[in-house]
């Protein structure tokens, strides 16, 4: 994932020859082999991903706390509250404390 959702990458790693030689006749027939463009922009975005993900939640946090405070706001759900019902749940979960960019309320 790039973070633009505009394309997906990956790899298929064997130490088995037999398996690497059905993998290369798959994507010879099926040509899913990414083109070289791609393959440029998907390590160009995955380098800042880290950093997009660590803003994602901090923001998401900070407007989840505000809402929170909100008279005219009921309920907030977003697992980095202490208020959440499965706080701790998502604690083991989410690695460093990144709970992600989506809240609802």
């Amino acid at each position: 994932y790039e973070g633009h959702n505009m394309m997906t990458g990956g790899a298929v790693i064997s130490a088995d020859k037999e398996c690497a030689d059905l993998v290369k006749w798959v994507q010879n027939v099926h040509g899913n082999i990414i083109n070289p463009f791609a393959a440029f922009i998907i390590l160009q975005t995955s380098k800042t991903m880290g950093l997009r993900v660590r803003q994602q939640s901090a923001n998401a946090m900070a407007i989840a706390e505000f809402l929170e405070k909100h008279p005219k706001v009921t309920k907030v759900i977003y697992p980095g509250l202490a208020s959440h019902p499965q706080k701790a749940l998502a604690d083991r979960y989410h690695r460093d404390g990144l709970h992600g960019g989506m809240l609802w309320f």
